[in-house]
């Protein structure tokens, strides 16, 4: 929803061993690192960015030229941005099954699937002996719902409060909305334990090898995101900004280290007060200090924005 790309669609899943001719067939060229059949390479992103640039169309251009600098594009888009490997160097290239018919690519939740990577990279990156990240940047924002620059597709808007299972091929991630209500104007108890994933977390792409087809790897788990609309939280939503309660940050306390500043002051509960009903003046002042913050936020997302144009391959 923040990026503008759509949530609401098909799990991004298939096989994850291509030939190298699909790269061919795709882009016009072969770009893949590695021996034919090679396992886990992907497209050298310099040399797909100079293919890109030298790929020149006009008027009497075929539809399949254009199409193949629109999957360069895409592919450029994937590894630079939406799905940047830890590599930092290629993009993986079983992507490009999907796109070999551009009319379908719209119809894959390409939204979860940035949010499945983004997850895995953090739960491996929490790990001591880890010491590489991976993922859409982009998406850390605190309360990044706030003023958005486009229109939420209705779709979308159905279901991104949704607990449910989010994939990426050999990703199984759970979307615990139910930890983060106060994003969404909902009243914020003490959540239940996150879901065990079991067998299907933290998987490898070399994992989805050893089953005889894709479609049987982690199935009860991309049925619940085909039935993601059955796991909405259908909860009241206020009109003012939610607070966390007692009980909540009481519970938060004992499960995170109490040293760690989380959020700006303004968001967090004054432990003085019973209740969040409050003077005219101060409520005045607290809608001056939310107003501050959020410019200061836009400053600072406008500023990696500009960073990132400034080393945009396109």
């Amino acid at each position: 929803m923040l990026l503008g790309i759509p949530v609401a669609g098909k799990v991004v899943n298939g096989a994850v061993q291509q030939a190298n001719a699909l790269c061919e067939q795709a882009l016009g060229i072969d770009l893949i690192e590695g021996d034919e059949g090679a396992k886990g390479h992907g497209i050298n992103l310099k040399a797909l960015k100079e293919y890109y640039k030298a790929f020149c169309l006009n008027e009497n251009s075929s539809e399949k030229m254009k199409l193949m600098k629109t999957r360069c594009y895409l592919m450029l888009l994937f590894g630079n941005v939406l799905f940047p490997e830890s590599t930092g160097n290629t993009a993986n290239f079983m992507y490009l099954r999907l796109l070999l018919d551009v009319d379908k690519v719209g119809q894959y939740s390409w939204g979860s699937t940035v949010l499945a990577m983004l997850y895995q990279s953090l739960c491996k990156s929490a790990k001591k002996d880890s010491c590489t990240f991976y993922g859409c940047a982009l998406l850390f924002i605190w309360r990044p719902y706030l003023e958005l620059d486009h229109e939420p597709n209705a779709k979308d808007a159905a279901i991104w409060t949704a607990k449910t299972t989010i994939l990426r091929y050999n990703i199984v991630e759970m979307h615990h909305i139910d930890r983060v209500k106060l994003q969404f104007g909902m009243h914020q108890g003490i959540p239940d334990p996150p879901t065990d994933l079991g067998e299907w977390h933290m998987k490898r792409v070399n994992h989805q090898w050893s089953v005889q087809t894709w479609k049987e790897f982690a199935p009860e788990w991309r049925r619940m995101w085909k039935n993601c609309s059955d796991h909405v939280l259908n909860l009241p939503v206020s009109d003012i900004e939610m607070k966390p309660s007692r009980q909540y940050m009481s519970w938060y306390k004992t499960v995170t280290t109490p040293d760690i500043f989380v959020a700006d002051p303004f968001y967090l509960i004054d432990h003085c007060r019973q209740n969040y009903i409050i003077p005219q003046q101060e409520q005045q002042l607290q809608y001056q200090q939310q107003t501050q913050y959020q410019e200061q936020t836009q400053y600072q997302y406008s500023a990696q924005q500009h960073n990132y144009q400034q080393y945009n391959p396109f």
